[in-house]
């Protein structure tokens, strides 16, 4: 398994879960639209008066799920998050993001985002720490043939 086949498996996808910490240390999850770069690092969206970002501005660990249910793989993943506030950068983002989720779920665009009322947008970035990649359709006795660690690059 070589990094170029999880970032192909990623930029196949649309949909992650994002998971965060709430303030009395449960965990949460949201479902999210996301883009990934060629570093593993991914990029969400999200309106400024939501529960993630209130729970991101108390702790900056989450981890990420995306999955396959037709092949049985998943992408797991913990990181750090950090707010983008570059503005050209925000700009970039945002088209990239747009782009990708028309041209693999257009069905799902407009996304949910655009139906919340209140808010700025923000765009978070997730510098992972640690990346699993599993195929749950393999047949093995054991974990070796079906996950796979792929060390994470910097920023």
């Amino acid at each position: 398994m070589e990094r170029q086949d999880v970032y192909n498996y990623l930029t196949s996808h649309v949909l992650a879960v994002l998971s965060t910490i709430d303030p009395e240390e449960k965990p949460y999850a949201a479902t999210m639209f996301y883009i990934v770069d060629k570093k593993l690092n991914f990029y969400f969206f999200s309106r400024t008066h939501t529960r993630k970002i209130d729970n991101v501005k108390r702790s900056k660990n989450v981890a990420i799920t995306v999955i396959d249910q037709e092949h049985a793989i998943t992408v797991q993943a913990q990181g750090i998050i950090e707010e983008i506030l570059d503005e050209e950068d925000r700009t970039r983002l945002i088209g990239i993001m747009g782009e990708h989720t028309v041209q693999k779920a257009s069905h799902l665009w407009p996304p949910p985002i655009a139906k919340l009322p209140e808010g700025d947008l923000t765009i978070l970035r997730v510098v992972p720490t640690w990346i699993r990649y599993g195929d749950y359709s393999k047949i093995s006795t054991d974990s070796d043939g079906i996950f796979y660690q792929i060390e994470p690059q910097e920023k």
